[in-house]
């Protein structure tokens, strides 16, 4: 009996040490998950600020009578975008090859803090 001394303590020690562990790495997830969750809704509003530009560039060609090329910038609330478009080249290497693109190609990027997220569109 003398040998059982303290058994406990030591069992109980073991028990603490494995619910400790397992709590830091539940709160180590749980940051992660925030951090990513964090990232997603600045390159939402990076896009939609993007998506913004792709407007601005139809309207001003289509209401404005814009001809290519064009290029414009503007906040929006607290992102901004940057907009620049012009007729399809013949260069296959060209962000609008003429292959692809019919009449105007527009290409719109969409800042967020420190989230930048592209759009294009042709028409």
């Amino acid at each position: 009996m003398k040998t059982k001394k303290g058994f406990i303590l030591y069992l109980s020690l073991i028990l603490l040490s494995l619910l400790l562990l397992m709590s830091l790495s539940l709160s180590q997830i749980v940051v992660f998950q925030s951090k990513i969750l964090q990232t997603i809704g600045k390159s939402v509003i990076a896009y939609y600020a993007a998506e913004t530009g792709v407007e601005r560039g139809l309207y001003e060609y289509f209401v404005n009578n814009q001809n290519p090329p064009f290029s414009a910038s503007s906040p929006v609330d607290s992102a901004q975008y940057s907009v620049i478009f012009h007729s399809p080249s013949p260069n296959p290497n060209d962000p609008c090859p003429q292959d692809v693109y019919k009449e105007i190609c527009i290409i719109s990027t969409g800042k967020f803090l420190d989230i930048q997220r592209t759009v294009s569109a042709n028409y």
